[in-house]
């Protein structure tokens, strides 16, 4: 008598824990799918900011081999007013093309961080609020023989 009372007792918690794994199971797929795209965003990113690390560093060895173009040698170099004109345009368009570089390196490299940065909140709150929906605890109760 005593041993069917324990089953019949075990079944409901067996089958409360089994709906509170059940109804979360959709959360931890849709979770895991949510840290996959972040990896892969992140992954891309990391291959953009290597990309651009990458060319930044061949223009600046250019630079240091062939010399920077810059406005003074424009206006010292200069054999006309036109000549002058073109040469500071082209001072100014290479110098803008090299911020806007930069300036998109910066964004790249900011881009990483920020998803290096949801990747892990990301695995965090899987580890945490998936990661023991449901324990049983045998040691609370004791069952009597």
């Amino acid at each position: 008598m005593r041993l069917r009372h324990r089953q019949i007792v075990s079944i409901p918690s067996w089958c409360h824990c089994w709906s509170a794994y059940k109804a979360p199971q959709q959360d931890i797929e849709n979770q895991q799918v949510r840290i996959g795209e972040v990896g892969q965003d992140l992954a891309v990113a990391q291959e953009n900011e290597q990309k651009q690390y990458e060319d930044m560093k061949l223009r600046i060895k250019y630079m240091y081999e062939n010399g920077d173009a810059s406005f003074a040698e424009a206006i010292l170099t200069a054999t006309s007013y036109s000549d002058l004109v073109n040469k500071s345009e082209y001072v100014e368009k290479v110098h803008g093309y090299d911020r806007n570089k930069l300036m998109e390196y910066v964004q790249t490299k900011e881009e990483v961080a920020n998803l290096k940065t949801e990747l892990e909140h990301e695995r965090y709150f899987n580890e945490t609020a998936f990661g023991s929906r449901c324990s049983f605890r045998t040691s609370d109760k004791k069952m009597e023989p």
